[in-house]
């Protein structure tokens, strides 16, 4: 599970977190048929990402 201070540095990276991002929307994207508990988690890491306002555009 990801914690907040995880977030926090991960936010000091912008370049590192639009990666991240998207290579998990692509992941999500692609493979959501195929694993749900995949899809849940990845989900669940976006949730967590919308909590900290560093990482709204």
């Amino acid at each position: 599970m990801l914690s907040p201070a995880i977030l926090l540095i991960l936010s000091q990276y912008f370049w590192f977190t639009e990666t991240v991002v998207s290579a998990l929307a692509r992941v999500l994207r692609d493979d959501w048929k195929k694993s749900s508990e995949l899809a849940t988690n990845i989900i669940y890491i976006f949730f967590c990402f919308s909590s900290f306002t560093q990482f709204h555009g």
